[in-house]
């Protein structure tokens, strides 16, 4: 009786209780295939459906096989949608029931409220499910290196977060209320999005920093994404060749190692507001080119160029659609029009990825995996040495302005 979250989708599902699966590693899943399905299915759902096991198709695609790996799934379980029986639903009051039902009334307001394919990318954007989008915008957002967008990251919860620390001031709660409301918040969100290595790597991260404000200790960001990093892998081993995992964690510690000092030195010649998006933008690309090569075989190094307008715009539009989803059932014209304005945003990040998308990636297939902490180390050895030369370089500077004075 596996569990699925969306319904005609291949997601992974839990183990059968009472049933050996077959497999190679412990607490294992299974990708329940289905050709259509007829039966509306929930995540959360226990089903009965009659089918067979498959192992992993090695011989087919091994790159594939070991993607499944990482996610802990054991086998693939071939089954027939005619065969489908719901057992048992979740709990009424269970926060897979609800998430399931804040789902349902997210997809049906930005339906209503919306263009089409606005309204999908509205849906993707929040939920991170982009099964309704059609394949050329998909395309555009790979091919321009901004599919960061459509796959829930830090990038959504820092905002998410955002949002209602700002929200929460209005009306001025009491800080330590505020954060244990965040709590609450990113806790549901985790669950409400599901299984996704980054979403978990940016909620954990998240969590222990709101900690440290709650008891007042130092905030060393470097150590809490080591220690959430340990956290993940400790816990499923095979993460460390997951893509999203590897791709999650090399951004953050771009972000959190690199980008402050590099940052320094760009600011004297531009302006901050231009700085620190093309600091944040080269930086993280630094640590994905070997991540990309590898399980990719491509580059797109115009998302140093396409993450400038699309990033901030993607921002926006989440806080308008979080304004017009909460508007929706208390004032619906005021809903009408914030959803129009986020018509208009939405299709400007439509439009900005299109056209960086016409920009061919490099392509540089077969890089080797085990070549990535190499190239990790290496990387980070250089940019720490160079950082301490320049900062050798300052005191000197320094030294001799203080004694010509």
């Amino acid at each position: 009786m596996p569990e699925r979250e969306e319904p005609g989708h291949k997601e992974p599902v839990s183990d059968i209780p009472g049933h050996e699966i077959p497999g190679r590693f412990p607490r294992q899943k299974l990708l329940l295939n289905l050709p259509f399905v007829t039966t509306p299915l929930q995540r959360g759902d226990t089903i009965q459906v009659s089918g067979i096991f498959v192992d992993l198709p090695y011989e087919r695609a091994q790159s594939y096989a070991h993607y499944l790996e990482s996610k802990s799934i054991g086998a693939i379980f071939e089954g027939s949608s005619e065969g489908i029986y719901i057992i048992k639903k979740p709990a009424r009051y269970s926060f897979i029931h609800l998430s399931n039902k804040l789902k349902r009334y997210i997809n049906r307001v930005n339906k209503g409220l919306l263009l089409w394919p606005q309204g999908e990318f509205a849906v993707a954007l929040f939920t991170g499910n982009r099964a309704n989008l059609p394949d050329d915008v998909i395309k555009s957002f790979r091919r321009s290196g901004t599919m960061h967008l459509l796959a829930v990251s830090g990038l959504h919860i820092g905002y998410l977060v955002m949002f209602f620390l700002l929200f929460f001031k209005v009306f001025q709660i009491k800080h330590t209320v505020i954060y244990l409301l965040l709590i609450g918040i990113i806790i549901f969100y985790m669950i409400f999005i599901g299984d996704s290595p980054s979403v978990k790597r940016a909620s954990i991260m998240f969590l222990m920093g709101i900690l440290t404000f709650l008891f007042d200790r130092d905030r060393n960001y470097l150590n809490i994404l080591s220690i959430t990093f340990n956290i993940l892998w400790i816990s499923n081993p095979l993460l460390i060749v997951n893509p999203g995992f590897l791709l999650s964690f090399s951004a953050t510690f771009a972000i959190l190692f690199l980008v402050p000092r590099t940052l320094g030195y760009l600011k004297k010649i531009m302006p901050s507001f231009i700085a620190i998006p093309i600091t944040v933008s080269i930086c993280v690309q630094v640590y994905l080119l070997p991540v990309l090569f590898s399980f990719f075989g491509s580059f797109p190094y115009i998302t140093v160029a396409a993450n400038l307008p699309v990033v901030p715009l993607a921002g926006i539009s989440l806080a308008l659609e979080i304004l017009y989803l909460a508007l929706y059932p208390l004032f619906l014209p005021l809903a009408v029009i914030i959803a129009e304005v986020n018509i208009v945003v939405i299709t400007m990040i439509l439009r900005f990825t299109r056209f960086f998308s016409r920009v061919p990636p490099l392509m540089f297939d077969g890089f080797p995996l085990y070549l990535i902490p190499v190239y990790f180390l290496v990387i980070t050895a250089g940019f720490w040495l160079l950082f301490q030369r320049l900062d050798m370089a300052d005191a000197g500077t320094k030294v001799i302005s203080s004694k010509t004075d």
